[in-house]
């Protein structure tokens, strides 16, 4: 059985996803196609690829991009 996540989840497009794994360190907001559970600004998140993929955790900011630690 998986264990429980504690974090907020952020659901990402295809191209976000391509970006991460390629080494990109953010994802931009436009890539961001989904919040689930109470985000707060500087808070942990896990990243969420498009196909429910656990991508990795990072800082969820509300400016314009989205800062990520895979």
């Amino acid at each position: 059985m998986k264990a429980e996540r504690p974090y907020p989840q952020v659901h990402i497009t295809p191209k976000g996803q391509r970006a991460l794994q390629a080494g990109h360190p953010w994802v931009y907001a436009g890539e961001v196609t989904e919040l689930t559970g109470p985000v707060e600004d500087g808070g942990l998140t896990d990243i969420i690829g498009s196909k429910g993929a656990y991508l990795g955790t990072g800082f969820y900011n509300l400016s314009l991009i989205h800062i990520s630690e895979p």
